[in-house]
């Protein structure tokens, strides 16, 4: 489990509460917390220690929809941010400000899902990221619909063991190897759709980051459970 003494902080203040750490991508200066709000919303809670570049110490709230949760959100233009904490001093008093701004801001949430959610039918603001993000959940779907074919057994395995590298708090890295053997073996396939031939034709390093991005995060907080 990638825990520095940042991140241990942030999941001690944090213990108890209904989010799911990313611990694969925890770092000395940042840790992300999640939470499936609805299949097409996430919440997320980004704690950035920026000091050592003479920055703040910040705890950032997103309403926004499945991705990896990085600045991506930011790039993606769906969504809304919500400043919780900042400032150029650390103290643990920080976190326990900040899980009491967070408990509370949980009121609104569902309103803030609710209007994502129509966000994201008919974007306001094109970035150009919208594309590519539509592709990878495009991949994604596909992965998981072939690994639920009777043919496809090695991937709904390769799956399982990702998941399993996932669970287990094991670097992004780890998990992204995987993310490379399911990919694969979906190119091994010899029925792929036009569609999905056409996506799987896109340069590797591309389609591994669009399928490794987005698998991560619903494999982190999954819709229905």
């Amino acid at each position: 489990m990638n825990v520095t003494k940042f991140s241990a902080l942030v999941l001690e203040a944090f213990k108890g509460s209904d989010f799911t750490p990313a611990t694969g991508v925890a770092n000395d200066e940042f840790v992300a917390l999640l939470r499936r709000e609805s299949e097409q919303v996430c919440s997320y809670i980004f704690f950035r220690d920026d000091r050592r570049g003479g920055g703040a110490v910040a705890v950032d709230y997103w309403v926004a929809p499945p991705d990896f949760p990085d600045d991506g959100l930011d790039k993606l233009g769906i969504g809304f941010k919500v400043a919780i904490a900042r400032a150029f001093g650390f103290q643990e008093d920080l976190l326990r400000v900040a899980r009491r701004r967070v408990d509370i801001l949980g009121q609104v949430v569902p309103a803030f899902t609710a209007a994502v959610t129509e966000e994201a039918k008919a974007p306001i603001v094109v970035t150009p990221r919208l594309g590519p993000y539509r592709d990878q959940i495009a991949l994604y779907r596909i992965v998981m619909r072939r690994s639920a074919d009777k043919s496809g057994r090695a991937i709904a395995e390769a799956l399982q063991s990702a998941a399993d590298s996932l669970q287990k708090g094991r670097p992004y890295r780890d998990f992204a190897s995987k993310c490379q053997e399911i990919l694969a073996l979906l190119t091994q396939c010899d029925d792929l759709a036009p569609e999905e031939a056409a996506l799987l034709a896109k340069p590797e390093m591309m389609v591994h980051t669009m399928l490794s991005r987005h698998l991560y995060v619903e494999m982190l907080v999954p819709f229905g459970h």
